[in-house]
């Protein structure tokens, strides 16, 4: 998996924007962990256990809900067009 090449993320701890570049550009406010996600993956090839991993470690998660946390995220960044193939 791959986080789009068409999304950039702009901002500042506590003011993150999205910016989604396909047609017409869509500015999406995220917040600080959704950002953190993004920063650490973007550029990257990377697959559920990058994302658990990340979810263990930077926020303390615990192994089981780490996995549920990671599987939510990607199917949220692809259900919104924001991954590649």
């Amino acid at each position: 998996m791959k986080l789009s090449p068409l999304c950039k993320l702009h901002g500042r701890p506590g003011r993150y924007v999205l910016m989604v570049y396909i047609s017409e550009p869509v500015a999406l406010e995220v917040n600080d962990s959704f950002a953190f996600l993004w920063e650490q993956l973007s550029g990257k090839d990377f697959v559920l256990s990058d994302v658990r991993t990340l979810l263990e470690e930077h926020f303390d998660l615990e192994p089981d809900l780490a996995r549920e946390e990671a599987e939510r995220v990607i199917a949220l960044w692809q259900n919104q067009h924001l991954m590649t193939d």
